[in-house]
């Protein structure tokens, strides 16, 4: 399971409203606030949770306007998502936070 998870140290998110965009980079060269998903803040040093962000169960979860929600694509160092899919990538779940 560690050997699956270091293959997979590349972590793309794409927006599912509107256009997609990539909002990620890999998780281990993170060192500014700017390089955060944008449901992080950068504390310490490191990027964490805002506070409302949330992981919903995808069976049935439809987004509401008032919530902002992304695709967790877990790629590795050579792929790209190519949609809300992630395909080629590894589907990771939603995740959710306050407009």
């Amino acid at each position: 399971m560690k050997n699956i998870m270091k293959s997979m140290s590349v972590f793309f998110i794409i927006a599912f409203a509107g256009s997609l965009t990539i909002a990620g980079e890999n998780a281990e060269k993170i060192v500014t606030a700017k390089d955060c998903m944008p449901w992080e803040d950068f504390t310490d040093g490191k990027c964490g949770d805002k506070p409302g962000v949330f992981r919903p169960d995808d069976k049935g979860f439809v987004v509401p306007s008032h919530l902002r929600c992304f695709a967790d694509c877990r790629c590795s160092k050579t792929q790209k998502p190519g949609g809300p899919t992630c395909a080629p990538c590894q589907y990771a779940g939603k995740i959710c936070m306050p407009r």
